[in-house]
């Protein structure tokens, strides 16, 4: 019997997390929901079915969090920490820990916890979702094709439907508000190929940057997005601009509204530019998920079972961890699909630069 404490279980995308861990692990899985509200744990834990209860448990306090692991196997992070508490909890107790976040700053503290957690024998994964998490995993696959690489484009096709949290959803509006090179973010062009078609993007910066250049070694790393409505794209360009965002960023992720009855498609593509055989050459491997939010989810939760079952050790992204094939295949689930594109040759810049 497998123990898996969810910090944060009674979000939106903790609730996920649950019931992909239920999926993924089986019978042999008792959830335990974290929850620094004691009446709501208890009723996100009633509302799991399964073998499920609840701890309190607040990540903002060194012994809540201590005495929330105890018994623990394993440790999935879906709620935001001004501190990496669990990660250091996790290490004193030997227990692996995959944390959803996409805080440079907790990434980073978490990274320079690589020896503590070798020594400890406990992996401790961070951006362990889609975007980032997946998004690394896919830029790594399209770089391995190639004999050399000068060039990584990353970039995601939101849906204006997602069923995000509010916490969520400031989070991505506070990225693509994010500077990018000393110029407001958001605002460089491009057009790139998804499976679904040709679809203009928009550049911003990201933290999972770092992590390519660092694992991959390539300098030249362009990340993209876009919402799929054009409208709301211009919006958001312009709140960026007038300088509304990311300050009013959480004032407006309360009013994202998910409509259950329609479509809320994600895709993520990564592009890699290089040589094979001295020749110019593009490789792209793309995927396509019913959701945003249901991708993080079912990742976190596999990646949990991965890190168990082959006793990982160290800290870090997915990708130091693992391979996108590896991860999808532990995963097993038809909302995720994948392609890939092999041998087209280019002859001019990548679109949009």
């Amino acid at each position: 019997m497998v123990e898996i404490v969810v910090a944060g279980a009674s979000g939106v995308l903790g609730r996920m997390i649950c019931t992909e861990a239920q999926r993924i692990f089986g019978d042999d899985v008792t959830v335990v929901v974290g929850d620094r509200r004691e009446s709501r744990g208890r009723e996100t834990a009633a509302g799991l079915g399964g073998r499920a209860r609840s701890v309190v448990m607040d990540v903002a306090d060194d012994e809540s969090v201590r005495t929330g692991l105890r018994g623990a196997d394993l440790v999935i992070v879906a709620v935001g920490q001004s501190k990496p508490r669990v990660q250091d909890a996790c290490i004193q107790l030997g227990v692996p820990c995959v944390d959803v976040t996409t805080d440079a700053e907790v990434v980073a503290r978490v990274v320079e916890r690589d020896d503590e957690a070798r020594r400890s024998k406990v992996a401790l994964v961070v951006m362990a979702g889609l975007f980032p998490g997946l998004s690394g995993l896919l830029a790594q696959q399209a770089a391995a094709s190639l004999d050399s690489v000068d060039r990584l484009d990353i970039a995601l096709r939101q849906s204006t439907n997602a069923e995000v949290g509010p916490s969520g959803v400031a989070d991505m509006l506070r990225i693509v508000s994010a500077p990018v090179h000393g110029r407001p973010g958001f605002r460089e062009r491009a057009r790139l190929p998804f499976r679904s078609g040709s679809a203009a993007v928009r550049r911003i910066a990201h933290a999972e940057q770092r992590v390519l250049t660092e694992e991959i070694g390539v300098s030249d790393v362009a990340y993209w997005t876009a919402w799929d409505n054009e409208r709301f794209n211009r919006m958001v360009g312009a709140l960026i601009r007038a300088r509304v965002l990311p300050r009013m960023a959480s004032a407006f992720a309360v009013l994202a509204q998910h409509t259950p009855d329609r479509p809320q498609r994600v895709e993520l593509m990564a592009r890699a530019g290089g040589r094979v055989d001295g020749e110019a050459a593009d490789r792209i491997v793309q995927l396509s998920a019913d959701s945003d939010y249901g991708a993080t989810a079912t990742v976190a939760a596999a990646l949990g079972a991965m890190a168990l079952e082959q006793r990982w050790a160290g800290s870090g992204p997915p990708l130091r961890f693992s391979t996108l094939g590896a991860v999808l295949a532990r995963a097993s689930t038809p909302g995720i699909t994948m392609s890939e594109s092999r041998g087209t040759k280019r002859s001019g810049p990548l679109d949009g630069h």
